[in-house]
Protein backbone atom coordinates (compact mmCIF):
# COMPACT_ATOMS: atom_id res chain seq x y z
CA UNK A 1 0.00 0.00 0.00
CA UNK A 2 1.01 3.56 -1.17
CA UNK A 3 1.25 5.92 1.80
CA UNK A 4 -0.68 9.26 -0.04
CA UNK A 5 -0.64 11.75 2.52
CA UNK A 6 1.02 14.11 3.94
CA UNK A 7 1.11 15.71 7.75
CA UNK A 8 2.07 19.44 9.08
CA UNK A 9 2.05 22.36 11.07
CA UNK A 10 2.09 25.63 10.65
CA UNK A 11 4.24 27.63 13.46
CA UNK A 12 4.30 31.29 14.53
CA UNK A 13 6.15 33.12 17.04
CA UNK A 14 5.99 36.96 17.95
CA UNK A 15 9.70 38.47 17.30
CA UNK A 16 8.67 41.83 19.08
CA UNK A 17 5.69 44.55 19.32
CA UNK A 18 6.97 47.58 18.58
CA UNK A 19 5.36 51.63 18.29
CA UNK A 20 5.62 52.64 15.11
CA UNK A 21 7.09 55.71 17.10
CA UNK A 22 10.53 56.42 17.95
CA UNK A 23 11.76 53.32 19.30
CA UNK A 24 15.36 53.77 19.81
CA UNK A 25 17.72 54.30 22.56
CA UNK A 26 20.70 56.12 21.24
CA UNK A 27 23.95 55.82 23.55
CA UNK A 28 26.18 58.94 22.77
CA UNK A 29 30.03 58.15 24.10
CA UNK A 30 32.28 61.05 24.80
CA UNK A 31 35.68 60.75 25.15
CA UNK A 32 37.48 63.43 26.17
CA UNK A 33 40.83 63.79 24.44
CA UNK A 34 43.70 65.96 25.31
CA UNK A 35 46.34 66.63 27.61
CA UNK A 36 45.83 63.21 29.66
CA UNK A 37 48.48 61.89 31.98
CA UNK A 38 49.65 58.40 30.42
CA UNK A 39 48.98 57.14 33.94
CA UNK A 40 45.25 58.85 34.21
CA UNK A 41 42.48 60.07 31.72
CA UNK A 42 38.73 60.93 32.07
CA UNK A 43 35.72 60.84 30.12
CA UNK A 44 32.38 61.81 30.13
CA UNK A 45 29.37 59.43 28.87
CA UNK A 46 25.98 60.75 27.41
CA UNK A 47 23.29 58.03 27.01
CA UNK A 48 19.99 59.43 26.14
CA UNK A 49 17.07 57.54 25.06
CA UNK A 50 13.10 57.32 24.47
CA UNK A 51 11.05 54.79 26.60
CA UNK A 52 7.66 53.96 25.29
CA UNK A 53 4.86 51.34 26.17
CA UNK A 54 3.45 49.49 23.77
CA UNK A 55 -0.62 50.33 23.08
CA UNK A 56 -1.80 46.65 23.91
CA UNK A 57 -0.55 43.46 25.37
CA UNK A 58 -0.95 40.49 23.66
CA UNK A 59 -2.58 37.58 25.08
CA UNK A 60 0.05 35.24 27.21
CA UNK A 61 -1.14 32.20 24.65
CA UNK A 62 -0.96 33.90 21.14
CA UNK A 63 2.74 34.66 21.59
CA UNK A 64 3.16 31.17 20.15
CA UNK A 65 0.62 29.20 17.46
CA UNK A 66 0.65 26.74 16.08
CA UNK A 67 -2.12 25.51 13.30
CA UNK A 68 -2.47 21.78 12.82
CA UNK A 69 -2.91 21.12 9.19
CA UNK A 70 -3.32 17.11 9.73
CA UNK A 71 -2.97 15.09 7.32
CA UNK A 72 -3.27 16.75 3.58
CA UNK A 73 -4.06 14.27 1.17
CA UNK A 74 -1.84 14.14 -1.96
CA UNK A 75 -4.71 13.43 -4.26
CA UNK A 76 -6.78 16.18 -2.78
CA UNK A 77 -4.01 18.51 -3.61
CA UNK A 78 -3.90 17.38 -7.23
CA UNK A 79 -7.21 18.02 -8.05
CA UNK A 80 -7.71 21.17 -5.70
CA UNK A 81 -4.56 22.77 -5.67
CA UNK A 82 -4.72 23.63 -1.91
CA UNK A 83 -6.50 22.78 1.39
CA UNK A 84 -9.41 24.25 3.13
CA UNK A 85 -7.91 27.37 5.45
CA UNK A 86 -8.15 26.53 9.13
CA UNK A 87 -8.82 29.51 11.14
CA UNK A 88 -5.93 31.12 13.68
CA UNK A 89 -6.31 34.76 16.01
CA UNK A 90 -4.24 36.75 16.91
CA UNK A 91 -6.05 38.67 20.18
CA UNK A 92 -4.67 41.93 21.60
CA UNK A 93 -5.65 43.47 24.92
CA UNK A 94 -6.00 46.33 27.73
CA UNK A 95 -5.46 48.25 24.58
CA UNK A 96 -4.14 52.20 25.14
CA UNK A 97 -5.80 53.83 22.16
CA UNK A 98 -4.38 57.12 23.10
CA UNK A 99 -1.11 57.42 20.81
CA UNK A 100 -2.06 53.96 18.69
CA UNK A 101 -5.59 53.47 17.74
CA UNK A 102 -4.61 51.04 14.80
CA UNK A 103 -2.54 47.84 14.00
CA UNK A 104 -0.80 46.16 11.32
CA UNK A 105 0.73 42.56 11.10
CA UNK A 106 3.42 41.53 9.36
CA UNK A 107 4.07 37.94 8.64
CA UNK A 108 7.78 37.16 7.86
CA UNK A 109 9.41 33.88 7.18
CA UNK A 110 11.20 32.76 4.01
CA UNK A 111 9.23 32.53 0.46
CA UNK A 112 8.90 29.54 -1.60
CA UNK A 113 10.71 30.38 -4.60
CA UNK A 114 7.99 28.74 -6.92
CA UNK A 115 5.17 30.29 -5.07
CA UNK A 116 6.11 33.65 -4.37
CA UNK A 117 4.23 35.76 -1.54
CA UNK A 118 3.44 32.07 0.39
CA UNK A 119 5.98 30.65 2.85
CA UNK A 120 7.90 27.81 2.41
CA UNK A 121 8.46 24.98 4.30
CA UNK A 122 11.08 24.53 7.25
CA UNK A 123 14.47 22.70 5.91
CA UNK A 124 13.81 19.91 8.37
CA UNK A 125 10.65 18.99 6.45
CA UNK A 126 9.79 15.25 4.65
CA UNK A 127 7.44 16.86 2.56
CA UNK A 128 8.33 19.10 -0.44
CA UNK A 129 6.72 20.80 -3.13
CA UNK A 130 4.06 22.69 -1.34
CA UNK A 131 4.08 26.05 0.86
CA UNK A 132 1.68 27.94 3.22
CA UNK A 133 -0.84 30.56 2.47
CA UNK A 134 -1.95 33.21 5.06
CA UNK A 135 -5.33 34.95 4.54
CA UNK A 136 -7.31 37.60 6.57
CA UNK A 137 -10.15 37.21 7.62
CA UNK A 138 -11.86 38.16 4.42
CA UNK A 139 -10.14 35.34 2.88
CA UNK A 140 -7.44 37.61 0.79
CA UNK A 141 -4.01 36.73 0.67
CA UNK A 142 -1.36 38.15 2.93
CA UNK A 143 2.15 38.19 0.79
CA UNK A 144 4.60 36.74 3.49
CA UNK A 145 6.96 39.45 4.80
CA UNK A 146 4.55 42.20 3.84
CA UNK A 147 2.13 44.42 6.13
CA UNK A 148 -2.05 43.53 6.10
CA UNK A 149 -3.78 46.42 6.18
CA UNK A 150 -3.97 48.54 9.64
CA UNK A 151 -7.14 47.01 12.15
CA UNK A 152 -9.00 49.78 14.41
CA UNK A 153 -8.44 49.00 17.94
CA UNK A 154 -10.59 49.26 21.07
CA UNK A 155 -9.89 49.36 24.78
CA UNK A 156 -11.61 45.79 24.96
CA UNK A 157 -10.29 42.71 23.62
CA UNK A 158 -9.22 43.02 20.13
CA UNK A 159 -9.62 39.60 17.58
CA UNK A 160 -7.45 39.56 14.55
CA UNK A 161 -8.60 36.70 12.88
CA UNK A 162 -6.45 35.19 10.00
CA UNK A 163 -6.67 31.41 8.28
CA UNK A 164 -3.38 29.43 6.58
CA UNK A 165 -3.70 26.75 4.44
CA UNK A 166 -1.50 24.37 2.40
CA UNK A 167 -1.01 24.48 -1.44
CA UNK A 168 0.87 22.89 -3.85
CA UNK A 169 3.58 24.01 -6.22
CA UNK A 170 2.31 24.39 -9.93
CA UNK A 171 4.91 22.15 -11.29
CA UNK A 172 4.21 19.71 -8.82
CA UNK A 173 0.60 19.62 -9.07
CA UNK A 174 1.23 19.36 -12.92
CA UNK A 175 3.71 16.66 -12.59
CA UNK A 176 2.00 15.08 -9.37
CA UNK A 177 5.11 15.06 -7.77
CA UNK A 178 4.73 16.18 -4.29
CA UNK A 179 7.21 14.63 -1.67
CA UNK A 180 5.23 13.06 0.99
CA UNK A 181 6.29 13.28 4.66
CA UNK A 182 5.68 15.48 7.67
CA UNK A 183 6.09 19.17 7.44
CA UNK A 184 6.34 22.39 9.01
CA UNK A 185 6.70 26.24 8.26
CA UNK A 186 7.79 28.59 10.64
CA UNK A 187 6.90 32.72 10.36
CA UNK A 188 7.36 35.66 12.79
CA UNK A 189 4.37 37.93 13.15
CA UNK A 190 5.00 41.58 14.09
CA UNK A 191 2.67 43.99 15.83
CA UNK A 192 3.01 47.55 13.94
CA UNK A 193 1.47 50.22 15.88
CA UNK A 194 0.10 53.39 14.31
Amino acid sequence: MINSKVVGRFNMKLLSHYCNKLFTGTLFYLLTLGMMSPAFSSGDILVRGYLVGEPCTLMEEDESIVVEFGTVIDKYLYLNTKTHPESFQIRLIDCDLTDSPKVKVMFSGAENSSLPGYLALDSGSMASSVAIGILDENSELIPINSETKLYPLTDETNTLNFKGFVIGEPDAIKNKTIALGPFSATAIFTLIYD
